[in-house]
């Protein structure tokens, strides 16, 4: 038997019914292929075929071709993101130094190993093959800043050498970040953001070509290698999302010129499966991907069985892909994998801790309030400048070689050249705004933050917790002022130069920026619960406080805060840190954070949807009429029913395509305010057996045919057609 028919996504008429109206006339053309000839070049070639087989080949490929299309996804999406990772770790190190004996390589490759790498001194910690390093490392590797390669002392010895680094990691933050917007704003401004509003807007029924296509694919994936490497406060995790989703858009694209646009998944669920891709590539967290799906986009639009399932196995193949590439050389998938194992006696954590657990909620909750004001008004003011030719960031003493006065257009507005300018010079200012603070200020934002939030969340002593100086002498956690200081500094500096940065021509994401101040944060509160309780202010709790795991729940109540995700969120940092013990605090984290959040601002991803003028399309409540379609509906008359049961000429579909418009479809009548039908609508009913004299029940009714394209369907056949008219007559089914 056929598959029902389909228009849009409503089922109609019953399992005997082929006819699908989402393309010209869709499966109408095979119903009365047998009256076009052998030679008609317009069908491919399988549908040639005798009917059986036709349908076969067809059964065949709507079964196996969307598993083949959810595995290739994953693929794909985990190989672009290797790709931007590599790239990314590449130039990021690259403001330091380079690797002696290794081309291409990152300071993790070169010293074996993150925990060999001196992030304090910008050297290895010990030799280049080390326990755990990867195999392909050679023992001469070394790394060499760059003071050293240009003869002068090491930063940390003379002031020479500290401002040669300072000058070549500012320079090179600044010539990547100029790239990167040069590249998304000349050749694909779509690609800005983050993409998760596109995508939800995509899913929910918007036609967004533009953001999906290849070319912006490929140009998020090298703007993103750039913006990153250069050590801006965005993260590329976000934006994996969106490029998953444009590889689902560009394999669609790529059936329908092979014929079979019609035969797989529909788009949206495609593009679910993508977005569960991009989240499993990004944290390595496979069933944080489905729940993301489920929980973000199945808000906008429902999810059935089939979806999950499809967006079930581009997870897992995208998590397969990344444990088979193994870029880390440790052959694991979490991103942030601790020292300790997750039952240590140290990690345990007791009832009592619960209230520091709201507390941390709370300030996420706060913090992603105060970082959607601050976004929000940045994002504005720079469009209100923009309109005037004038960069916002900008004082008014600029020169006018960036204000660019005399490039109006003839409107009034600024002209491409001008918006391109003012682009790319917001880019750098950003850039040289961003390493002049990130250099001087503290370790925790001079390096890269994937590592800095590994070392927030590590116990002492530890490699990455000690260079970064989290740690004394004695192994413990510092309780120094200087530290305290630094973990205050830092979660101010990263806060707002995450609120003028999200929202410029530049790809970027929030989740590790969200990360990271919330580790800051929880890593100043864990040292101050264990400076209270090592002065012996608090002296009732017999367990051991470990800093790392405030740093952990206060990352995730960060991140719950600015994208007001729940069960996905949960899952994601489970997946990430491997902690299982954590997960009644991540809960309670989660839930003071969204209920903060929501009581005083939307999530930044719907207040962005808002400014680029998408529809808020959640929590629309259901619109239920108990008035019968017989009274707001005209009927169909006898002669414009089709019998399926007989064979229809060819001759008889073109005097019922060119009917008269009052035989026409189920349409309200004419009503005060108005406008009436077009001449030329209509619809036919496709019936079982039209009978003289006999009521018809709702279950006769096969399908429907609109009369418009019945019509272009007949003249887009004519030679078939004139054919089939003088051999004979044909049967639709």
């Amino acid at each position: 038997a056929s598959p029902p028919a389909r228009m849009g996504d409503a089922q109609v008429g019953s399992p005997r019914s082929v006819y699908r109206f989402t393309d010209g006339m869709g499966d109408l053309s095979d119903g009365v292929d047998g009256c076009l000839g052998p030679g008609d070049g317009s069908l491919p070639g399988w549908r040639r075929h005798p009917l059986w087989r036709r349908r076969l080949a067809a059964e065949a490929v709507r079964t196996v071709l969307p598993w083949l299309l959810s595995t290739l996804l994953g693929v794909l999406t985990a190989l672009t993101g290797s790709y931007i990772s590599v790239n990314c770790d590449f130039l990021g190190d690259l403001r330091f130094g380079f690797c002696r004996g290794i081309a291409f390589a990152d300071r993790t490759h070169c010293c074996g190993g993150s925990e060999s790498v001196d992030l304090l001194r910008e050297r290895c910690a010990s030799p280049a093959v080390s326990t755990g390093a990867p195999a392909y490392v050679p023992s001469g590797a070394e790394w060499v800043p760059w003071a050293e390669f240009f003869g002068a002392e090491s930063r940390l010895e003379s002031w020479g050498g500290y401002a040669l680094s300072c000058l070549i990691y500012v320079a090179s933050s600044v010539l990547w970040t100029g790239l990167g917007t040069l590249l998304v704003c000349e050749y694909c401004p779509s690609a800005r953001g983050s993409g998760i509003p596109e995508v939800k807007a995509a899913v929910s029924g918007f036609d967004l070509p533009a953001s999906f296509s290849a070319r912006c694919l490929l140009v998020k994936a090298l703007g993103l290698s750039l913006v990153v490497g250069a050590g801006l406060s965005l993260g590329k995790e976000g934006p994996l999302i969106h490029i998953g989703v444009c590889w689902a858009y560009v394999l669609r694209r790529a059936l329908g010129r092979l014929g079979l646009a019609g035969e797989p998944m529909p788009l949206h669920e495609l593009a679910c499966a993508g977005a569960a891709a991009g989240v499993s590539t990004a944290f390595g967290a496979p069933l944080g991907g489905v729940l993301f799906a489920v929980e973000e986009l199945g808000s906008v639009r429902p999810l059935g069985r089939q979806t999950l399932l499809f967006a079930f196995m581009a997870a897992f193949s995208a998590s397969f892909t990344l444990k088979y590439l193994n870029l880390g050389g440790a052959n694991r998938l979490t991103l942030f994998t601790l020292s300790l194992s997750t039952f240590n006696p140290r990690k345990e954590w007791i009832a009592s801790e619960m209230v520091a657990f709201c507390l941390l909620g709370l300030f996420g909750g706060l913090c992603g309030v105060m970082f959607i004001r601050l976004n929000l008004r940045c994002a504005t003011s720079r469009r209100r400048w923009l309109q005037r030719g004038r960069l916002w960031m900008a004082p008014s003493w600029t020169p006018d070689w960036v204000t660019c006065p005399d490039g109006q257009g003839s409107q009034g507005a600024p002209s491409r050249a001008s918006v391109l300018r003012l682009h790319i010079a917001e880019g750098v200012l950003i850039a040289l705004t961003t390493a002049l603070v990130n250099y001087p200020l503290t370790g925790l934002l001079r390096t890269m933050s994937t590592e800095a939030i590994h070392a927030l969340f590590e116990t002492c002593p530890r490699g990455r917790a000690n260079h970064l100086g989290l740690c004394d002498a004695r192994g413990k956690p510092s309780l120094s002022p200087s530290a305290f200081l630094s973990l205050v500094a830092a979660v101010a500096a990263r806060l707002l130069q995450t609120s003028y940065t999200f929202g410029a021509a530049l790809p970027s994401g929030l989740f590790i920026p969200s990360l990271f101040m919330g580790a800051a944060f929880g890593r100043l509160v864990g040292n101050t619960i264990h400076a209270l309780m090592e002065s012996g202010f608090v002296s009732s709790f017999d367990v051991h406080i470990e800093p790392g795991m405030f740093a952990i729940v206060g990352a995730v109540a960060v991140l719950s805060g600015f994208c007001r995700m729940t069960v996905s969120l949960v899952v994601i940092m489970f997946e990430l840190t491997g902690e299982l013990t954590y997960v009644v605090p991540f809960m309670c984290a989660v839930l003071t954070a969204k209920l903060v959040g929501d009581s005083m601002t939307p999530s930044i991803y719907d207040c962005h949807a808002k400014l680029n003028g998408y529809a808020p399309i959640e929590d629309q409540r259901d619109l239920c009429l108990d008035i019968p379609v017989a009274e707001l509906a005209v009927p169909v008359p006898q002669a414009a029913w089709i019998d399926a049961a007989s064979p229809v000429s060819m001759g008889s579909l073109h005097l019922l395509a060119e009917g008269a418009a009052d035989a026409g479809a189920p349409a309200a009548p004419a009503a005060p305010g108005l406008a009436l039908r077009r001449p030329d609508a209509g619809v036919l009913l496709v019936v079982r057996q039209a009978g003289e004299g006999r009521a018809l029940l709702p279950a006769d009714v096969v399908g429907v045919v609109e009369r418009p394209r019945l019509r272009h369907w007949l003249r887009r056949h004519g030679a078939g057609a004139g054919a089939a008219a003088a051999a004979g007559r044909c049967s639709l089914l």
